[in-house]
């Protein structure tokens, strides 16, 4: 256990009265004193020595000096009320949790406008993105494939025309005779010369039957000269009481060349006939099938958005890339790995300056860790408030799934109010199974320096951070200072605060990288869904944390 002795100041005259809490904080303080009762299983057990706890007085001297970071500040001092006790000299500080029932404070019994007087110097709001945000989706690869269609006759972009030449066999059928309804030949093709036919009659009735004799006598004036026997029939005929007849009936035929085909041929039938086979070469045209283009399911899938793949967390950009690097997504900052996994977390810090806050909106907004404000010192009182949200913004954020770390904003001026600061940060953090870190955040009151911590030099502030770190880290908690780059530097000697990790506030430097730090608060006037005005928004190494 470090045990430090510290120098005293005790006052000569009656202390005033040390105004105490209202009706509402003695639950809470009985809270704090059960906690530190039963804090850790296997917390040590340090002699224990009664240290009074007396508000020193101060008043500003006319002179000024030096801070440790260049900027010209009051100088506080002892009045004459105080003198160093040299008879307790030899008193030590236990860094150990302690019951701060006794010296804690609500917010609504001190005048927070004057008391948590630290504002922000940064007026830097959300960064830039740096990838345009799309929503978490999916859609499946698809890929081109050309394949032959099936011919569709009503849908001509699965066919095409082609034409060909093709040689076919033609049978062609020419009449050679045509005839008329009654059975006659009319027309007649003979040796390639068209014939016409016309007929004629004729009867001759005889006593007995003579074929000769009847045609002789049918053209005995010479009527069927040039005609062509075409048929004789010949009828007996009996009349009554009259010797048995002969008639004869005789048609003739005769033909006449015409000088081409006939032409008066709609009433005739064609009655032979002769066929001739000649072959033809025609212009085929022909409906074939074409290749066409076909979008087919690939079984793979292009991601956009924040996707989980094997535990981890990606980011896929509106091209479905896979980001890396550093990268800024809706005013968050994000850190990738070389394979797109997400390494890093992103986090806010608030107070009771935000109000109530909606931590499942916060959650949902990509926010995985938060800081919430345990307290801080009174600026001017020195008296040691407890943040009025502190418990509602803990519970909260544990219930939406975030973790959660504590931080106090500190105006100690000795390492016994450090001691203080840091149990009632662990006392809180225990309560709510905080698992982050217990942050110190050391900074000026504000602008106009006048804080009462705010002219300690670089040695004695390194002691009151050393008592904090030393206090947290003996009640099983990591330390954290909190504090702009450039204030720390020049305000304290990191070197002995025990390797405490470092919590930058924004000044400026990009430290995407976290080389120098463990947690980043790259701007404070930060907006985020479900926290009522700014809040400070952080990125922190998930190795880190």
């Amino acid at each position: 256990m470090i045990r430090h002795q510290p120098m005293l100041l005790k006052r000569r005259r009656q202390n005033k009265q040390v105004s105490r809490n209202g009706a509402g904080l003695i639950l809470f303080l009985g809270a704090l004193a059960s906690a530190v009762s039963g804090c850790g299983a296997e917390e040590k057990s340090p002699e224990e020595v009664q240290i009074p706890y007396e508000e020193a007085y101060l008043e500003e001297d006319s002179t000024e000096r030096e801070s440790g970071n260049d900027t010209k500040v009051s100088a506080f001092h002892e009045t004459e009320d105080y003198e160093i006790d040299e008879a307790e000299g030899d008193t030590k500080i236990s860094y150990e949790v302690q019951d701060v029932s006794e010296v804690t404070v609500t917010e609504d019994s001190v005048n927070s406008a004057l008391e948590d007087t630290w504002s922000p110097s940064s007026s830097d709001g959300m960064p830039n993105d740096t990838v345009e945000f799309v929503g978490s989706s999916e859609e499946e690869i698809m890929k081109t494939v050309y394949e032959e269609s099936t011919v569709d006759e009503n849908d001509p972009s699965t066919y095409r025309i082609v034409e060909r030449e093709e040689v076919i066999p033609v049978t062609t059928e020419a009449p050679t005779e045509y005839s008329d309804s009654s059975g006659k030949v009319k027309y007649s093709l003979q040796n390639g010369v068209w014939q016409e036919y016309s007929y004629s009659t004729g009867e001759v009735v005889l006593d007995s039957e003579d074929e000769e004799l009847a045609m002789l006598l049918l053209n005995m004036d010479g009527s069927y000269d040039g005609y062509d026997l075409v048929s004789i029939t010949c009828n007996r005929v009996e009349e009554e009481g009259n010797a048995a007849g002969y008639s004869y009936q005789v048609l003739y035929r005769k033909m006449k060349p015409l000088e081409g085909e006939p032409s008066e041929t709609e009433h005739l039938t064609v009655t032979s006939s002769v066929q001739t086979q000649t072959e033809e070469t025609r212009i085929i045209q022909e409906k074939v099938p074409v290749m066409v283009e076909k979008e087919v399911p690939t079984g793979e899938y292009r991601y956009f958005g924040w996707q989980e793949e094997d535990g981890h967390a990606c980011y896929y950009d509106k091209d479905g890339e896979r980001v890396t690097g550093n990268q800024i997504i809706k005013g968050i900052r994000y850190r990738f790995d070389e394979n797109g996994y997400l390494i890093s977390r992103a986090g806010v810090d608030v107070s009771s300056r935000n109000g109530a806050v909606d931590w499942n909106k916060v959650r949902n907004a990509g926010i995985e860790f938060a800081m919430i404000r345990a307290g801080y010192r009174g600026a001017s009182n020195g008296k040691l408030v407890l943040d009025a949200e502190a418990e509602r913004n803990l519970s909260g954020a544990a219930a939406a799934g975030l973790k959660t770390g504590v931080y106090i904003f500190s105006q100690a001026v000795t390492e016994q109010e450090a001691v203080e600061e840091a149990s009632l940060a662990v006392i809180l953090a225990r309560k709510y199974g905080s698992t982050l870190p217990v942050a110190l955040k050391v900074d000026y009151s504000g602008p106009a320096c006048t804080g009462r911590a705010d002219g300690l030099s670089p040695e004695d502030r390194t002691k009151i951070v050393r008592a904090f770190c030393t206090t947290v880290r003996n009640a099983g908690y990591e330390p954290m200072i909190f504090g702009g780059e450039n204030w720390m530097s020049n305000s304290l000697d990191l070197s002995g605060t025990n390797h405490a990790q470092i919590w930058f506030a924004v000044d400026g430097v990009d430290h995407s990288a976290l080389d120098a730090c463990s947690v980043w608060q790259y701007t404070a006037m930060g907006t985020v869904d479900g926290i009522t005005g700014n809040t400070g928004i952080n990125i922190s190494c998930t190795k880190q944390q």
